[in-house]
């Protein structure tokens, strides 16, 4: 039996993270700033990410340590409080003798032509991307580190999400679903269920490096919408002269004003290497949006 230990467990990628680890023979232990509920039998502890002595108890006795933490959308917390972080667990872990498996996202590839993949060189761009970008490279330094890559996500409680905000919230509102720029493009989004059993199987296995998580094939923004809607004619699109307006008075604006690159070509992200490695394969898009309007609708109606 390997204990597993889950930082960040409140948010939702956390929460798919301890699902996806709980029921199996492994312990798990959930750990996040306050309380969080866990499915029976998971344990929780309580800790401060960006305290190195908080995190060292909050991994003691761990034979995996999953690092899952997220922060507020905001490139200058990110430059401040995302290396403190990273480096506190990645110490801990090493010096608990765990694996390390770190959730990372796309940022840190900068404009890609092309699938991205396992591979593709850190080129970033943007403020948010060199704090990722810094943060892989110091976690591939440490013994044992794994980093899974998701692209773009959406799913269940994923309020974060700008597929979730932009689209599911809106139609479950009676209004049309929004895109970024053009919504004629192929953009690969992660259901976050499967970020999370992902994650575990990565965990439970003696891979190291770098493997992006199942994700199912790119569609097009218009056909997203469509799916989500039940039929066609209810996207609108966000134009970048819209969105810097916004970004004007609010601050979410600004920050995902300086990621609008990967609305303006082909964002397309290949995990076919973890697909093959793990006989995972991704749920598909309809499935999964299903699920998340469902799991939407009671807040969205109140």
């Amino acid at each position: 039996m390997s204990v597993h230990v889950v930082l960040g467990a409140r948010g939702v990628i956390g929460q798919e993270t301890v699902a996806a680890l709980a029921g199996d023979a492994d312990e798990v232990v959930a750990v996040a700033r306050g309380p969080v509920v866990v499915p029976d039998g998971v344990q929780t502890r309580q800790a401060d990410l960006l305290d190195a002595a908080q995190t060292r108890a909050a991994v003691a006795g761990a034979d995996v340590v999953h690092l899952v933490a997220g922060l507020r959308y905001d490139h200058t917390v990110w430059a401040r409080e995302w290396p403190v972080i990273v480096r506190n667990a990645a110490v801990a872990a090493r010096d608990a003798g765990a694996r390390l498996i770190y959730l990372d996202n796309v940022y840190a590839y900068g404009r890609v032509q092309g699938p991205m993949r396992e591979d593709t060189p850190l080129r970033p761009i943007s403020r948010k991307g060199r704090v990722r970008a810094e943060a892989r490279e110091l976690l591939l330094s440490f013994p044992n580190v794994v980093v899974g890559v998701a692209a773009d996500f959406f799913g269940p409680g994923a309020r974060t999400s700008v597929f979730n905000r932009l689209v599911i919230d809106a139609l479950g509102r009676g209004r049309a679903g929004r895109w970024l720029f053009d919504a004629g493009l192929a953009h690969s989004m992660t259901y976050t269920p499967d970020i999370g059993s992902g994650l575990a199987a990565l965990g439970r296995s003696s891979e190291t490096g770098v493997w992006h998580l199942p994700t199912a094939e790119a569609l097009r923004g218009v056909d997203y919408i469509d799916i989500a809607a039940g039929g066609p004619g209810r996207a609108r699109v966000l134009t970048r002269g819209l969105l810097r307006l916004a970004a004007l008075v609010d601050r979410e604006a600004r920050e995902t004003l300086e990621m609008g690159y990967q609305y303006e070509h082909p964002y397309l992200f290949d995990s076919s290497a973890f697909e093959q490695r793990f006989g995972i394969a991704p749920t598909p898009f309809s499935v999964g949006v299903r699920r998340a309007i469902e799991a939407e609708r009671p807040r969205l109606r109140a």
